[in-house]
């Protein structure tokens, strides 16, 4: 029988390639924020568990036996003044408490929590970017709290800088790139000296299926490029394929300096090089 796991955040970008790529060796129930009332529906491939209110999540999955929590949903915006205060506690940080409730009511094996780089800006741990990354850590500490209570639990923190492929349609440099080479527009970049450091799904896919799969201890762990790629340099090799237009602003070097956590054992990025992002976007 397959081992099941609970979702959160399965309407997002990485929550969709979560499930679409392990559905086929787990039990998948994605728990999506509605206004309506309290229903189950179930695909082809996975079942969705709708809720309204996080206090009646519990009584979605009290019959469900499950055995693993991904928790991907997250309330981002990068920019203060345009955060709405109650939606990114309740996303950030209250559905995960409810989340680390029912992992000691269910007996969870192991809990999977995505935070991110920004928690730590400029390499320096516990230095938040933004609001954003203040309620990400805030939720880590609270974890790491519970994580002392519940010892049958595994808790794990995933952090990730940038994430790219297929089907994504955030405002992100990499689908911006790819949605203006459609369209035959001018690409405009801040500078020809800014570097990413990005991972692609496929390789997330990867480090969740080892945490899934293997005895590894819990705690934080990083999943980075080993590389970080000039966006000069990956604008002139898709050019080198295909024409396209594009100008940078300035000059001016942006790298930023992350903090890097211990990596998954057995786990490299495969998927993630430059020639990647290329055939992506082309």
């Amino acid at each position: 029988m397959k081992k099941a796991i609970l979702v959160t955040g399965g309407t997002g970008f990485i929550g969709k390639n979560i499930i679409k790529n392990l559905s086929s060796k787990y039990k998948i129930y994605s728990l999506e924020r509605k206004k309506t009332t309290l229903k189950k529906c179930k695909t082809n491939k996975y079942s969705v568990l709708s809720f309204s209110d996080p206090n009646k999540i519990f009584q979605l999955i009290k019959d469900i036996k499950i055995d693993y929590i991904i928790h991907a949903a997250t309330y981002y915006k990068k920019k203060d003044d345009e955060v709405d205060f109650k939606e990114i506690i309740n996303a950030n940080i209250l559905l995960g408490i409810f989340l680390i409730d029912i992992c000691s009511k269910k007996k969870i094996k192991k809990f999977i929590n995505f935070s991110t780089c920004w928690e730590n800006y400029n390499n320096t741990k516990d230095n938040p970017f933004n609001l954003y990354a203040s309620t990400k850590l805030a939720f880590k500490k609270i974890l790491n709290y519970y994580s002392k209570k519940n010892s049958f639990t595994k808790f794990y923190n995933i952090y990730l800088m940038d994430t790219f492929g297929e089907n994504d349609t955030r405002y992100k440099i990499i689908p911006e790139i790819k949605k203006n080479i459609k369209i035959n527009k001018t690409i405009k970049i801040i500078s020809e000296n800014l570097y990413l450091n990005v991972i692609n799904t496929k390789d997330i896919i990867r480090g969740i299926y080892l945490i899934l799969t293997k005895p590894l201890n819990a705690g934080d762990y990083s999943l980075l490029n080993n590389k970080t790629f000039r966006i000069k340099d990956i604008l002139t090799k898709i050019n080198g394929k295909k024409k396209i237009k594009y100008k940078f602003s300035t000059k001016r070097k942006i790298k930023e300096r992350i903090f890097k956590f211990k990596k998954i054992k057995g786990w490299k990025p495969k998927y993630s090089n430059i020639n990647n992002i290329v055939d992506l976007v082309i």
